[in-house]
């Protein structure tokens, strides 16, 4: 690391034996980087530090360079980057933001703005999707009855990216994690990680075969049909007969019943080279 003074000479501040594979540089000579070792600091004028157990992604240094918010999978922290020890420590899902006369960091599940000992500065605002049953709405952060405008419970794992309602059962699927909450309380009855659900839905669309397009159209024969963009294209030897739209229940035997593709609708005249359908 080198530092710039004021009259314009170069200085070697610290040097590393590791080979540094990341890093990012703070003000005053102060510096963070990722090395074979794990994570090293470096405060104004001070010798490099080891720092256990954080990581480097989303470092944040304060105005003078003598200490750094960092993160791990457990929280976010104060770092003396003379010591390398946790000045002070919050323990939840928190990232770092930066200083403004006291650290500041973001609670990823609610969106507020807190400050290191965990005093809310801002309250937070979460986009997400919505499900609604009835009278009742689920969204980010709680569940509301429609009718009274009520706050019936709030729990942060509903800020996801999608609901689904089974009964008395509600999963919120977030990117990592799927949480599934009693709708009539909030609380929830089971947690599970996301690979483990998605490995579940791939298993079962494997079990379950893919349903054939059959198509017969009264007073005509057909020859053979496919599927191609949600449209079932119906031809025989003379050429296209049609081009049906397939509904999300694909095509139903209600659908083809003889009273909606009867000859009358789909006769020689109205599916004729010169226009096909």
């Amino acid at each position: 690391c080198y530092r710039l003074s004021a009259s314009g000479v170069v200085q070697v501040t610290a040097s590393l034996s590791q080979p540094v594979k990341d890093s990012r540089i703070g003000p005053q000579g102060a510096a963070l980087a990722m090395t074979s070792r794990g994570l090293v600091g470096v405060a104004p004028g001070c010798p490099p530090v080891h720092i256990e157990g954080m990581s480097l992604e989303g470092a944040k240094f304060s105005p003078h360079g003598r200490c750094a918010l960092l993160q791990n999978e457990a929280g976010t922290a104060l770092v003396d980057l003379k010591t390398g020890g946790r000045l002070s420590e919050i323990i939840e899902d928190t990232v770092p933001v930066g200083f403004a006369h006291t650290p500041i960091v973001l609670r990823e599940m609610t969106g507020e703005v807190i400050n290191i000992e965990g005093e809310t500065l801002s309250n937070g605002w979460l986009p997400g999707v919505t499900l609604r049953s009835g009278n009742h709405l689920f969204g980010p952060t709680g569940a509301w009855n429609l009718q009274t405008g009520q706050l019936l419970w709030q729990h942060p794992a509903l800020s996801a990216e999608r609901l689904e309602l089974d009964g008395d059962h509600l999963s919120a699927i977030l990117p990592e994690d799927v949480f599934i909450l009693d709708v009539r309380t909030g609380s929830v009855v089971d947690a599970r990680p996301r690979e483990a659900i998605d490995a579940e839905d791939d298993e079962r669309e494997e079990d379950e075969p893919e349903e054939a397009v059959i198509v017969d159209i009264p007073g005509f024969d057909v020859t053979d049909c496919a599927e191609v963009d949600e449209r079932c294209w119906v031809w025989n030897d003379n050429g296209l007969l049609a081009v049906l739209r397939l509904s999300p229940e694909r095509l139903s035997p209600e659908r083809l019943s003889p009273e909606r593709l009867s000859p009358e609708r789909l006769s020689p005249e109205r599916l004729s080279p010169e226009r096909p359908r």
